[in-house]
């Protein structure tokens, strides 16, 4: 076996090995609800749930939307009002009460303080998935290529001539318009994903 045979037999299997040794030795929770896997985070939701073989009530882990679910049927816990991500009872719930995206949320001060902030690149930020929306363009560099001009800063981009061109070819305004929306949307997706909410 030369050189490079054996090269691509290695880049091949390591990540299959990978895989199998992941899948199959790391333990891993499940929802004693609906049975999906638990996320791999230091968040667990304990719900109050009848365990099948001796019929008695448990705390057991589970996913966050059986734990909403659980707590909103509960008698004893309805009244109450729980963060969404890390399940902790919210003291003062008008506080607490969020809008991600279109509902509302009971999201405690903590988990909030430490929602994501990341910096994101313009091409990520104008994606293909946001773009084809209200834009016949596919992506920014197609936007870019079809405007003809040279778009390397950020005062290119506020130019009068570029604003007219997105207001003749798409349902905006302006580039400004473009990249509220992308940024309420992106924002609102990582909070979600923060929050663990589908």
């Amino acid at each position: 076996m030369d050189f490079l045979t054996s090269e691509v037999i290695t880049a091949v299997l390591t990540p299959v090995f990978a895989y199998v040794a992941y899948r199959f030795t790391k333990p891993k929770s499940r929802c004693a609800i609906c049975n999906d896997y638990l996320p791999v985070k230091d968040i667990r939701w304990v719900a109050t749930v009848t365990n099948p073989d001796t019929g008695k009530l448990e705390q057991k882990s589970v996913c966050n939307p059986c734990f909403q679910k659980a707590v909103s049927t509960d008698p004893i816990d309805s009244h109450k009002e729980f963060c969404v991500r890390c399940g902790s009872l919210v003291q003062e719930p008008e506080e607490c009460l969020r809008k991600v995206g279109e509902e509302f949320h009971y999201v405690c001060d903590f988990c909030m303080s430490i929602a994501p902030s990341e910096k994101i690149e313009l091409q990520e930020l104008l994606s293909p998935e946001f773009l084809s929306k209200r834009t016949p363009f596919d992506s920014f560099i197609g936007l870019a290529e079809s405007y003809g001009q040279p778009l390397d800063t950020k005062e290119d981009l506020n130019t009068e001539g570029f604003n007219q061109f997105i207001a003749d070819r798409t349902d905006y305004g302006s580039f400004e318009e473009i990249l509220t929306e992308a940024i309420t949307q992106k924002r609102e997706k990582m909070l979600k994903g923060h929050l663990g909410l589908k």
